[in-house]
């Protein structure tokens, strides 16, 4: 190998190294502000909660397109497939009453959660607006 060959080998290595190592050597912060904006953080968190229901709205679209298929095919009969149908329709329009209600702001207060305890709080939600709606229907 001759000298001009190694030298420009060694720059090489050294320019990759220089390039490698440099985010560890620079000391200056990559975010000027740490303390996040509360208008923001409750837009991202009205976000979530907004996609959240709307894949839970989309799961009781799916469980309905699946219960009417059951029931065309024979699998349910009348009595079960108008129960569970209902079912699926309440648990549908409060996903769309929550949807709508989110236009005006959070459905569930601000917290740490991840979507697996979003999913949960919103089940428990709708499960307990439907108990209270159809309470009143029951002592008739």
């Amino acid at each position: 190998m001759s000298l001009e060959g190694l030298i420009l080998s060694l720059l090489v290595v050294l320019v990759f190294a220089v390039f490698l190592l440099y985010p560890f050597w620079d000391s200056t912060p990559q975010q000027a502000d740490t303390a996040p904006d509360s208008d923001s953080q409750i837009a991202a968190q009205i976000t979530g909660q907004r996609e959240r229901l709307q894949i839970y709205y989309d799961r009781v679209l799916a469980n309905l397109h699946d219960l009417d298929e059951d029931y065309a095919i024979g699998k349910l009969d009348d009595a079960e497939y108008r129960v569970d149908r209902e079912r699926w329709v309440q648990r549908g329009v409060q996903a769309l009453k929550g949807l709508e209600t989110l236009d005006s702001g959070q459905l569930i207060a601000p917290s740490d959660t991840d979507a697996a305890q979003i999913d949960e709080i919103i089940d428990y939600h709708i499960e307990q607006t439907i108990n209270r709606e159809a309470a009143p229907a029951d002592a008739s």
